[in-house]
């Protein structure tokens, strides 16, 4: 697991001489195969059992360098990670003002957009609604001049349209007489 470990990019450097040193000790132990047999302990199996205590001196050192290496590398990635997390945090939460800000713009536009349509929409009708009253209005007087037989009914007619009309202004029908040149006074609408 170590080795694989140590293999993976970026690792290669936290212990150089990890492979040489377990060699070592690995080739120290096998020599001690004399304490193993129980054969009595001479200058040489001395000598061995020393090569492989500093062997596994030398082992344990390069082993709890490495673990207090890795240790700090998974520290400093935890608080990498956190403080990550942290900016994350803050991000999102940031997000949140301003999301609704910028939703609040939104419907604010939308809604001023709506009130300006509709307004134009109710303008329109309301001149749908004039142009039709007076269209209707010109067929009926259109239709009652048509059905008078003589001028006074029409007076009538003209005096009964122009209060329709304008109720509050005052207004005169004026008749031409044949030159053209005088007119005299028919009607007058009330005030």
């Amino acid at each position: 697991t170590l080795q694989h470990l140590l293999a993976l990019p970026g690792n290669g450097g936290l212990a150089p001489h990890l492979t040489a040193q377990m060699a070592a000790y690995v080739a120290a132990r096998n020599n001690l195969g004399a304490f193993l047999a129980g054969e009595p302990q001479t200058a040489e199996t001395a000598r061995l059992a020393a090569v492989e205590l500093s062997a596994d001196t030398n082992l344990d050192a390069t082993l709890g360098t490495l673990q207090a290496t890795i240790t700090d590398r998974l520290t400093q990635s935890a608080v990498q990670a956190q403080s990550a997390a942290h900016r994350a945090q803050v991000g999102l939460l940031w997000s949140i003002p301003i999301g609704v800000i910028f939703a609040a713009a939104i419907t604010a536009f939308l809604a001023g957009h709506a009130l300006q349509v509709e307004h134009e929409v109710s303008r329109r009708e309301e001149v749908q609604s004039e142009i039709g009253q007076r269209t209707e209005f010109e067929a009926r007087l259109q239709r009652a001049l048509e059905m008078s037989k003589s001028e006074q009914p029409v007076f009538d007619l003209v005096a009964e349209a122009l209060d329709d009309a304008a109720p509050s202004m005052r207004s005169e029908l004026l008749l031409a007489d044949s030159s053209r040149a005088h007119f005299r006074q028919v009607l007058v609408s009330s005030d």
